[in-house]
């Protein structure tokens, strides 16, 4: 139960990071819960 949980936290912690200077990359601006594929937005 706590990987699941830990996994969401970590993908909404990514729409706060920052991509490096010089990298071109898009953001998923939100986290998706893999047990009821709810998509938790901003």
């Amino acid at each position: 139960m706590l990987a699941p949980f830990l996994g969401f936290l970590w993908s909404f912690s990514r729409v706060f990071i920052k991509a490096p200077c010089g990298r071109q990359r898009y953001n998923v601006l939100g986290a998706l819960n893999a047990i009821t594929l709810y998509f938790a937005r901003e």
